[in-house]
This record gives C-alpha cells, structure tokens and sequence, in this order.
C-alpha cells in the first residue's frame, strides 16, 4: 500500500535543511504500535523492513510526502495518524490534514520503473555497492525474494539495470549514503511485482531507498 500524506508546516527552526530521511524514519516509527515499532526498529536485517518513503516536499507553509509499505504497516501508522495528526520530524512541526492512497499498479507484462536503490557486497567486512549490473540485477532478485518469502508470497520476479548514476546522500550528522538512480525494468508474476514496489526495491529501504516509480 502507497499513500500520500500532506498537511501543514506549524513550524520549521532550520530553513536551510532539505534532506529528511531519517527524521521520516523515527517519525514513522515513532507512530506505530508495539510491539510493531520495536520489532522493526530492533530487525538484524534492515533489508527486511517491508517499508521506504519519499523526502518531505515543502511548499511556502505546506508538505507532502510519500509513504510506501506492506498493507498491515501502513494502515497501523494511519490509525494512529487518525489519533493523533501532529507530527515532528526533526526541526519541523506539521499536522498531517490528508493521507490518499496512490494507484496501485495496472497488471501487465513489464514494468519501467525510476528511483533510488542499493545493492551492496560484503569485501573485507564492509559493505560496497555492486558495479556490474547483472550482479545488481542478481542482488535485487535475491533480496526480493527474501521480503516474499517472509511475508508468504508466491511469484517470481526479474530486475534489468537499464541505466544507473551514482549518488550519495546525506542520512543524518555524520552518516552519507552511497545509491543508484535507476531506470529499471521489471517482469515476473504481478502479485510479487506489485508487493516489492509497494515495500520496496533492494536494500536498507527504510532509509528513504527503494520507492520507484512507474515511468
């Protein structure tokens, strides 16, 4: 399930910040029930939090952002929203006035899909990110079918690296990033498409990766 939310700024301390990914994070968290906050936030494997988010757009004294996840996820952070709709992340205030489903996605062959992924290897204890795209295509494959397998679907699902620019984001004070903006296609049984775009593509999604877009 993909939703977005909007509402109103109440207040922001820093008008230069931009990059709020991990403010998202904690403050999705933040507004889950237990144990389902602490058994995601505590997770070994960050590969399968069957979750990601977009930035926070601002315009003037408005926001909207993208929240994408599976289906008993996001309608426990929407209950709670319903609760209570003030909200903070970081050095802002907002009070959430409206959250709408976004489309899901029309059944067909294949998909071209743009976003923002990881897929990393394992070399002398540190993560790196993959160079070559089949080993890219093979990592995705491979963490996809760990989020299915976890959540009892059934589907096969195949990842083509089209095209990928390097980049590297600021998480929070002292940590950056390194991903790929990616033009993707994607072919497989639907319901298995239809989960991983909705939990999202590749690794540590719950850091603001891996929300695509059909193109």
């Amino acid at each position: 399930m993909r939703i977005k939310v909007s509402g109103d700024i109440i207040s922001k301390t820093d008008q230069s910040k931009t990059n709020y990914n991990h403010g998202i994070y904690s403050m999705f968290i933040a507004k889950l029930d237990e144990p389902l906050s602490s058994n995601i936030h505590n997770q070994n494997s960050k590969e399968y939090r069957l979750f990601t988010f977009s930035n926070v757009y601002i315009k003037d004294d408005k926001f909207h952002l993208y929240i994408s996840g599976a289906d008993y996820i996001i309608l426990n952070f929407i209950n709670n929203i319903e609760k209570n709709n003030i909200v903070r992340i970081e050095d802002m205030v907002l009070v959430i006035k409206k959250i709408v489903p976004c489309k899901e996605l029309i059944k067909k062959d294949r998909y071209l899909l743009k976003g923002r992924i990881i897929a990393t290897e394992v070399i002398d204890g540190k993560k790196k990110l993959l160079t070559e795209n089949r080993d890219i295509n093979e990592k995705l494959k491979k963490v996809s079918e760990g989020k299915l397998k976890v959540s009892n679907i059934n589907g096969n699902i195949e990842f083509d690296v089209l095209k990928k620019t390097l980049k590297t984001s600021r998480y929070k004070a002292g940590i950056h990033i390194k991903s790929y903006d990616v033009l993707l296609l994607v072919s497989g049984d639907y319901e298995a498409i239809k989960y991983i775009y909705d939990v999202g593509i590749g690794e540590n999604t719950s850091t603001g990766h891996g929300l695509m877009w059909e193109v």
